[in-house]
């Protein structure tokens, strides 16, 4: 089983048809094939009912596509979860660098002081001089 066969099926489902699936998921029409009957193997069902055109899937298709679509959702939002976790622990440092002393010094010293809003540039980021 792999993952890919489960969004070849959602793309089927979208498209109603195997050539605009392989289109839509950059690879031939015979390896989209191929991996939907892989697919029915695993699930040890017919998932598309290939004698209609539109091609369509049958009831046990629609039922697995469906549980691919909330796993899918779930997953992006635990990952979205995880980089929000990992944004928060990280910050990013913007240091200034100079072979003399600069006229600005006193803006960068204030700027520092007041985080000067630097997050609506980029989350979690701070100032050090």
């Amino acid at each position: 089983m792999n993952i890919d066969w489960f969004k070849d099926l959602q793309a089927i489902e979208q498209t109603g048809s195997f050539s605009k699936a392989s289109g839509l998921r950059n690879i031939s029409q015979p390896a989209l094939t191929k991996r939907i009957k892989a697919l029915e193997e695993w699930a040890e069902q017919p998932l598309v009912d290939r004698n209609k055109r539109p091609v369509s899937l049958t009831s046990a298709g629609h039922a697995l596509c469906s549980t691919c679509a909330e796993f899918f959702e779930t997953l992006e939002h635990q990952r979205l979860d995880l980089l929000n976790r990992t944004a928060v622990n990280k910050q990013t440092v913007i240091r200034f660098a100079a072979s003399i002393q600069l006229p600005g010094t006193s803006f960068l010293t204030g700027c520092a002081k007041s985080n000067c809003n630097l997050a609506r540039f980029r989350p979690a980021c701070g100032l050090r001089i």
